[in-house]
């Protein structure tokens, strides 16, 4: 294990291209016991990353490395080699990048897919993916199997119930038995319906749709057969058992996808009443969780604010449902360089002098720059709920209100491009404030061609994840210190030297630089609070380009109290 030294990595980052590090790749076939394959390392380390427009498409990345196997060494019928007796699918491959004696950065840590022998070349084929497949592979909330009547064994009348439905904030895990109390045929027969949790909910009727919304949230229908029902003292039964939906109520967005991920809630720190219907990834809340970027988690719950309520109905693609709730803060969720999932938020650029930049005297080869109508987005349109009402299972959820943003100006100039709809039928948020935050945003910043610019490289950018702020100069272009949003990352450590391409976006509305669309301010103080940017200048006139992203609040108690607040 290496230690990283922050004065080094930081020297590293502003490396110019042509620096030559090493190549290190180890698999993990014991929890936390790397074995070090490099050795046998012949190439394939390509890969890349991408952001999409809103709504964010979520991909899983995968790649094929070589190696020598001359002497067998990933033959797992051989007694010598590392995969002989073990199961090596779906365990962690890791690429870094570093110098001997210093230290390795992880590139990229995926989950291994697949493997190929070539004896006759007397090589070995690694297929890995990211983590990030099983949200592009697996559903949630699969309709329960025990939801099915089960007929008591010693029934008398052989009818059926039909219809079985739940309803979304009512119906919670629990077992329900159905018992005759008054024999006969339909409309006559009479069922008493108790669930382990909700107790006696009241009598079903034979041949009539029972209904109960708002205690057990249970619908269905008892049918008479060729025989009638029976009372008594061996009374006929049907037993099932529901299990409560996936479902939050005012629950930051970033929180939802910590407890679909985990299957663990992120402030009660416990298990979900509804864990088997969601992922069961590692819930560790600290550094040390080994599936989630916990950091990036907590970085987006505070950056996050609005509140969403809202369920996962049956059988929904876990890609579906996160990507739904992304659009609602315009973040992003990907792989990070150790395998782990992580998610970023869109947020207003902080700090402008603590960005790294990326420039063409020494940072930057092979820019292209375009701007295309083609990316417009000049009208948005959400069609989402009024209130928080939710239909039964066997009903399509709709929605009750609307709300449109359009930038006529745009319109105007370029026509209508690209109007985006979006129907909310899960996530409700009170008085929408949720859904107009990111209809708001998008037409913001899409209503003029947004520029998109694409470099190559060196291992300066060893450290990007999607959806980072860096700034952007370009003596050529005239742009000087423009912020720029992280699209996409190619990474080809099989060039020599090694080179590192991004694509990035305009974070300004219509791409010119120093035009925000939307404002934003920060609290900051006179007090130097170690964190590079403070203290802040008491007044307009005397405070930098740094300070004036800031808002400052007189303190009340006059001059004497420290530290100071200032409005200006």
């Amino acid at each position: 294990m290496f230690i990283y030294y922050n004065d080094y990595w930081k020297d590293f980052g502003d490396q110019e291209i042509g620096v030559k590090p090493q190549d290190k790749v180890e698999i993990e076939l014991t929890a936390g016991v790397w074995t070090d394959v490099t050795e046998y390392y012949e190439g394939g380390a390509t890969f890349d990353q991408e952001k999409e427009r809103a709504p964010d498409q979520i991909s899983a990345g995968d790649t094929r490395y070589t190696f020598d196997n001359s002497e067998d060494t990933f033959t797992p019928t051989d007694a010598g080699s590392i995969f002989y007796g073990v199961l090596y699918q779906g365990k962690k491959i890791r690429f870094s990048v570093g110098f001997y004696g210093v230290g390795y950065y992880p590139q990229s840590t995926m989950r291994i897919k697949d493997i190929k022998w070539d004896h006759d070349n007397q090589q070995c084929y690694i297929f890995a993916q990211e983590l990030m497949q099983r949200l592009v592979d697996e559903n949630l909330n699969s309709f329960p199997s025990t939801l099915v009547a089960v007929p008591g064994a010693g029934n008398t009348g052989n009818g059926t119930i039909t219809g079985i439905a739940t309803k979304p904030f009512v119906t919670v895990t629990e077992n329900w038995t159905l018992t005759c109390t008054t024999p006969g045929g339909n409309g006559v027969g009479i069922f008493d319906v108790v669930g382990s949790v909700s107790g006696d909910v009241g009598d079903a009727t034979s041949g009539t749709e029972f209904s109960n919304a708002s205690s057990g949230g249970i619908k269905f229908t008892i049918s008479v057969g060729g025989v009638d029902w029976v009372a008594g003292g061996s009374p006929d039964t049907f037993t099932f058992s529901t299990i409560q939906y996936p479902e939050w109520t005012t629950t930051n967005p970033a929180k939802i996808m910590w407890s679909i991920l985990t299957g663990y809630g992120y402030d009660s720190g416990t298990q979900d009443a509804w864990n088997v219907a969601v992922l069961d990834l590692d819930h560790t809340k600290s550094v040390d969780n080994i599936d989630i970027n916990y950091t990036s988690f907590v970085n987006a719950i505070t950056d996050i604010g609005n509140d969403l309520t809202g369920y996962i109905s049956y059988d929904r693609s876990a890609k579906e449902v996160l990507q739904e709730i992304i659009i609602h803060f315009l973040g992003a969720i990907y792989t990070d360089n150790e395998g782990r999932i992580a998610v970023s938020s869109y947020k207003p650029s902080f700090g402008l002098t603590l960005l790294q930049e990326f420039a063409d005297t020494k940072k930057i080869f092979t820019l292209g720059i375009q701007q295309d109508t083609a990316q417009i987005i000049n009208q948005a349109t959400v069609y989402c709920k009024r209130s928080a009402n939710w239909v039964w299972s066997n009903t399509d959820e709709t929605t009750d209100d609307v709300y449109s943003n359009s930038n006529t100006t745009s319109i105007s100039n370029y026509g209508l491009k690209n109007p985006f709809t979006w129907k909310d039928f899960y996530w409700y948020s009170v008085n929408r404030a949720a859904q107009e935050w990111f209809a708001d945003r998008l037409v913001d910043k899409f209503s003029e061609p947004p520029y998109r610019f694409k470099f190559e490289t060196g291992l300066d950018a060893i450290r990007i994840n999607l959806g980072d702020r860096k700034k952007f100069t370009d003596s050529r272009t005239n742009y000087s210190n423009k912020i720029v949003e992280i699209l996409e990352i190619q990474k080809d450590f099989e060039s020599s030297p090694k080179i590192i391409t991004l694509t990035c976006g305009t974070t300004e509305t219509g791409g010119d630089p120093g035009e925000e669309g939307i404002l934003w301010c920060f609290l900051g103080s006179s007090e130097d609070e170690g964190d590079g940017i403070s203290p802040q200048n008491a007044d307009f006139d005397s405070a930098n380009e740094s300070d004036k992203q800031f808002c400052y609040l007189s303190q009340t108690g006059g001059e004497g109290s420290d530290p100071q607040y200032y409005l200006f």
